[in-house]
């Protein structure tokens, strides 16, 4: 097994920047202190007021990543606490079961992947990404909260928004395979190994105060059916709003002097692959006696685009003063 960790920085920034134009975005309008009625956004209004600090900000940052034969998830930052820090972390999570070649009949046989499950939570990167792979038969589940708790602490009320770039899902699912003859006029010839079962899924949810505001998931499933069917047959579906589409702008709610919000961020990446038919590929004297063994490859990813300025993920959380006309219940 192997396993990694660490702190590197915020993987989310929350800013109050002054000026900048409206996005070209979704608007949508919902939040628990909202008070659970509709409430009116006058968008052109909102736009000409100028930001404003938002307050005081705390945080919680959370990655966890389980395989197959994990008893209990593994978490970072180490040690977990659940306790708000002055600033935020960055989990950096890595765990994978490794998949031994081998030898037989005197040649070499080594497996595509150098795993069976994998789960990752990597928010170093200039893209960062919450990801799960399975190669062959394995499982991994992977996931990234991050909490910032609001303050208002400016002595009057303020309207709060969040402007988020939607993540991106990426998802890769390649039957394994023989490769004859890759020499002839037709490049070779290929033959694919159905699978057993295979299933994947990925998962964001933004919450204020604990309640739902934004939302997409997405998930993949090869039926459990050995009989019939063909190696690429899948069924998907996607779920509430739709991935790696531009931008969303949300109104959460209007904090009196005083008042606190706390907007909380999830992500999640799940792959699961039963598959033991393998197929082979290379070989031969010229190679060696060296072959490559292609099993079902399932790969889930959740990516993150960097932010501007700097920022690490676009995602930025703002307030401006009430204008009179901008928002009525």
């Amino acid at each position: 097994m192997d396993m990694r960790h660490g702190m590197a920085g915020a993987w989310l920034l929350l800013a109050a920047a002054a000026g900048g134009s409206a996005w070209a975005a979704d608007q949508i309008n919902v939040s628990k202190i909202a008070t659970g009625t509709h409430t009116g956004v006058d968008w052109a209004a909102v736009d000409a007021q100028p930001k404003v600090a938002v307050g005081a900000l705390s945080y919680f940052t959370l990655a966890t990543a389980a395989v197959q034969g994990d008893a209990q998830p593994f978490v970072a930052p180490p040690p977990w606490s659940a306790t708000l820090q002055a600033v935020p972390a960055y989990p950096d999570l890595l765990r994978k079961t490794p998949l031994a070649d081998y030898t037989q009949g005197g040649a070499d046989f080594h497996y595509a992947r150098d795993y069976g499950s994998l789960a990752e939570a990597d928010m170093a990167g200039a893209t960062k990404q919450v990801r799960a792979g399975a190669f062959r038969d394995g499982s991994g589940n992977a996931a990234a909260s991050y909490r910032v708790r609001i303050d208002n602490t400016t002595g009057q009320p303020l309207d709060y928004f969040v402007d988020l770039a939607v993540p991106v899902f990426a998802r890769t699912a390649q039957p394994g395979y023989d490769l004859c003859c890759s020499g002839d006029s037709n490049g070779g010839t290929y033959t694919y190994h159905r699978p057993k079962s295979a299933r994947a899924r990925a998962a964001v949810d933004l919450f204020a105060d604990e309640l739902p505001v934004w939302s997409s998931e997405s998930t993949f499933l090869y039926p459990n059916d050995s009989q019939t069917g063909s190696p690429f047959d899948k069924l998907e579906w996607q779920w509430d709003r739709a991935p790696g589409t531009g931008s969303a702008r949300l109104y959460l709610g209007r904090l009196a002097a005083g008042g606190a919000l706390t907007l909380t961020l999830v992500v999640r990446a799940e792959a699961a692959t039963l598959a033991t038919d393998c197929g082979i590929t290379g070989g031969g004297f010229y190679n060696g006696n060296q072959y490559d063994v292609r099993c079902y490859d399932l790969q889930q990813t959740v990516q993150l685009a960097g932010g501007a300025n700097g920022a690490p993920v676009a995602m930025s959380l703002y307030a401006k003063a009430p204008p009179a006309a901008a928002i009525k219940p």
